[in-house]
């Protein structure tokens, strides 16, 4: 007997708490239960339509314990207030934290492959630098050679002057040489003719003498 006057107990109070809603608040089905939409505040009104756990309503005024609502179809009617609560039933929390756990999970991969690729990029582009710095070394060591080079045009054409004398006093040290060896290989044809002339002339006094030398031994001889 404690146990159903307690239940009539919060019956009431959940009655009197349905009562004191304000026009314009959302209400929801409560959890696990189809409820009526009736044509009037009471059971014997006819049925609109049967309402599903969760479905969304529009409340306005109560009357005898029913609520008068209208669905986001546009459809108005009347349910029992008892069956209606102002928070979402948690089957639709679940669910809608489900979706938001997997928009976060579908941004938060996003955001994964936002950052690979800006990694990506981030490694292209200091290998890149890498590459730049290193052509920025190249080309200040050529421009140094070059302006090394274009600061000394007076010691170029120093070193030419230079090297153009010394051509032309080698040129002049070769033709002072092949004088000289047409001068030798004249002197030379000389000392030849000379010789051969000098031999020549002893082949002839050898041949003079020696008859003379034979007639005088054998004269010798024979007063032996």
């Amino acid at each position: 007997m404690q146990k159903i006057l307690f239940a009539i107990l919060i019956l009431g109070i959940s009655l009197t708490t349905k009562a004191e809603t304000e026009p314009g608040t959302t209400l929801y089905v409560a959890d696990e239960v189809t409820i009526m939409l009736r044509s009037g505040p009471s059971n014997k009104h006819k049925i609109i339509r049967a309402l599903t756990t969760g479905t969304k309503l529009e409340a306005f005024e109560t009357q005898d314990g029913f609520q008068h609502v209208r669905t986001h179809s546009g459809i108005e009617g009347w349910v029992l207030s008892q069956h209606l609560t102002d928070k979402p039933i948690a089957r639709h929390l679940l669910a809608s934290a489900n979706k938001k756990l997997s928009q976060l999970e579908e941004k938060n991969k996003q955001q994964q492959e936002q950052i690979e690729q800006l990694r990506n990029n981030y490694n292209k582009l200091n290998e890149d630098y890498r590459i730049l710095d290193k052509t920025k070394g190249e080309m200040e060591a050529e421009l140094t050679r070059i302006r090394s080079i274009a600061a000394q045009p007076l010691q170029l054409s120093n070193e030419k002057q230079q090297l153009t004398q010394q051509t032309e006093s080698l040129e002049h040290q070769l033709d002072s040489l092949k004088g000289e060896l047409q001068s030798l290989r004249k002197n030379t044809h000389k000392q030849w003719f000379l010789t051969g002339a000098a031999v020549v002339l002893l082949g002839i006094l050898i041949g003079l003498t020696i008859p003379k030398l034979r007639r005088r031994r054998s004269s010798d001889w024979s007063n032996l």
